[in-house]
């Protein structure tokens, strides 16, 4: 930014600050020019700070939130604490966002890992949950462009606040960010075929007892890849081949955690909630074509359908304990991404009042499409079949505020950085007539969201 734009912004800030707020909690959010992240990941990287970062391309929304001012983060499996603790912040809320009519601005940032039993050294620096309430956030609302400042009120310290945000603000660049791919050299791969399909009759083992229904096994891939990714470059490619995904990341403290995801959790504005089925696969064609032909095989593909109703009639059950009204497909639809096709069902569904946010989240993940069914078996059997832990991958990461505005997607098609190494995560859901070569095609596939970012050599 121009000198002179800083300032005009610095004396706003400083203005705004020295008034008094009643509430526990003041959010206020600042027209800024147009500005990239890429200055400001930098910055975040050099100087370990923590940051999340979430754009939804086909709707121009971006932010990059930065720093923590509360952290919220636990490893208790239960949402009933945390949950009192946040709602008990959100009614000590005042904010300045009615003056620009603006409402889906980020409040609490972060994700829950898939597993609870979790604590492994890979993911030792993500909690089970992990909520935070952002000191600052970059935010661009289609051509609108905000800061936004969050703050104590009982130990505000003005000065330090406009220091902060004077050292963020003259990092920021109207310049965009040359596209560069990074080397990945292949270190090792874990879960190969065999291990796999060993993987893959125990899990059918189950099935055929009647123990459950379906079940999700993943695998993942390790990279050594250079010491500094470019992370707002890999962000930019994600978001060019998949415009209809959630691009996100988040780093903690040494880890950045990060991905592409094309399977929304939920998304409430008001009473208003919208989720999707997502389940049942199948490959591009190299022409119009031969992707119809697929599209089609996978619409009567009687395995992938089975699959992708127990995600939908999962999702109906749950929306039952909160919903005045549902509005859901009787048949799927085709979602087509770059390197994959789905079944896809949305659905829509109007809330009863005082349904809890954080409530429906944690009863509503993690849903078939990442786990299996019956949820609870599934979910004790996954770890000691994968004999790894998952993390955060397959967890959930998103945002939401004090207004009941709130989004969250499943953490799919993504990766973890940490030490110089790539850790490369791709599942699929094991029904019964699953065929552990057809399904380890698929989590190659998979992979290619994430491994198409490198230069490596495919096996």
């Amino acid at each position: 930014m121009l000198t002179h734009e800083i300032d005009k912004i610095l004396t706003n800030i400083s203005n705004k600050l020295s008034e008094n707020y009643s509430a526990k909690i003041t959010s206020l959010i600042f027209p800024i020019p147009r500005l990239t992240s890429k200055a400001l990941i930098e910055y975040c990287k050099k100087n370990r700070t923590d940051f999340f970062y979430w754009k939804k391309p086909s709707e121009k929304f971006t932010f990059l939130a930065i720093g923590k001012l509360l952290d919220f983060s636990n490893n208790d499996s239960s949402i009933k604490k945390i949950e009192s603790e946040i709602e008990n912040m959100m009614n000590n809320v005042q904010t300045n966002w009615a003056e620009f009519s603006i409402s889906n601005i980020p409040l609490f940032v972060g994700g829950v890992k898939f597993h609870n039993s979790d604590k492994t050294e890979i993911w030792q620096d993500y909690q089970f949950q992990n909520w935070i309430l952002p000191k600052y956030a970059f935010i661009r609302n289609e051509n609108d462009y905000f800061l936004q400042i969050n703050f104590v009120n009982e130990n505000v310290n003005v000065n330090f606040i406009i220091s902060d945000i004077s050292a963020l603000l003259n990092q920021t660049s109207t310049n965009e960010d040359e596209q560069n791919r990074q080397n990945g050299k292949v270190k090792s791969e874990l879960n190969d075929f065999a291990e796999w399909e060993n993987q893959i009759k125990d899990s059918l083992k189950l099935i055929s007892e009647r123990k459950l229904n379906k079940i999700v096994i993943s695998r993942y891939e390790v990279k050594e890849i250079d010491e500094n990714p470019p992370i707002y470059s890999m962000f930019n490619e994600l978001s060019s081949s998949f415009p209809f995904c959630t691009i996100f990341g988040f780093q903690k403290n040494n880890s950045f955690f990060f991905g592409a995801t094309p399977e929304t959790l939920f998304k409430i504005t008001g009473n208003q909630l919208e989720t999707d089925s997502l389940a049942g696969s199948i490959s591009r064609g190299k022409n119009v074509y031969e992707d119809e032909i697929l599209a089609n095989k996978l619409l009567t593909s009687d395995k992938n359908i089975r699959e992708h109703n127990e995600v939908k009639n999962y999702i109906l059950s749950v929306m039952q304990n909160y919903a005045k009204m549902i509005i859901a497909g009787d048949s799927p639809k085709i979602r087509k991404l770059k390197n994959i096709q789905h079944l896809w069902t949305p659905i829509k569904v109007t809330l009863a009042e005082k349904a809890k946010i954080l409530s429906i989240l944690n009863e509503m993940h993690p849903t078939p499409a990442v786990c299996g069914s019956p949820k609870q078996i599934a979910y004790e059997n996954i770890p000691q079949i994968e004999k790894f832990n998952r993390g955060m991958f397959t967890g959930v990461v998103g945002w939401f505020n004090h207004l009941q505005v709130a989004d969250f997607s499943v953490a799919i098609r993504s990766a973890l950085v940490k030490n110089n190494k790539l850790y490369a995560y791709a599942g699929c859901g094991i029904v019964e007539g699953s065929d552990a070569k057809e399904e380890y095609d698929e989590t190659k596939l998979k992979l290619k969201t994430i491994l198409s970012l490198f230069n490596y050599d495919e096996d």
